[in-house]
């Protein structure tokens, strides 16, 4: 939308200049006029008149020319500004696809580190059943799980923000 609205600046732009550049052909302005009086005088009149206007102006101090120049800048402008949009857009949607494909190489990381704590959990467990650990060793690898687990849900929140981002800039 942004590089549409820009677009449509840049046309503007155009029309501008030529606008201005109309000023320099000369002008036909025609006008006609009629009136009929039923029942206001003794005598009913009818009068009619048309009027035709041809105007070119010979110099109006470079007014024209100048005119025409700044819109021809103003239109470099647009055009400038249109380019910059585009770049930006370019840019913005690169950065976030990127960041979209970290995100999940990041995920798909924290899927194995949360897989191999639940396993290693697992593990401690039956350790400490059998008597070779204690509790608490069994305590920090639950909270370690936890954390772990946290930072992996945290990975999928990033994939879905990336993904709305880059919807955003898409439209």
């Amino acid at each position: 939308r942004v590089v549409l609205l820009k677009t449509e600046d840049v046309l503007k732009a155009k029309l501008k200049i030529s606008e201005a550049q109309a000023a320099l052909f000369p002008s036909l302005n025609a006008t006609g006029n009629w009136n009929y009086t039923q029942g206001l005088y003794p005598k009913d009149i009818t009068q009619a008149s048309t009027q035709l206007t041809l105007k070119q102006y010979l110099y109006k101090g470079d007014k024209t020319h100048s005119t025409i120049q700044s819109n021809e800048y103003a239109k470099a402008i647009a055009d400038a500004i249109l380019d910059k949009t585009k770049l930006e857009l370019v840019m913005n949607v690169k950065e976030t696809f990127y960041a979209l494909l970290l995100a999940l190489e990041f995920s798909r990381l924290n899927k194995g580190i949360l897989e191999n704590a639940q396993h290693h959990l697992q593990y401690i467990e039956a350790r400490f059943k059998n008597g070779l650990a204690s509790e608490s060793e069994v305590l920090k690898m639950q909270e370690s799980l936890r954390n772990v687990t946290q930072v992996y849900e945290i990975s999928l929140h990033q994939i879905e923000s990336a993904q709305s981002l880059l919807k955003n800039l898409l439209f």
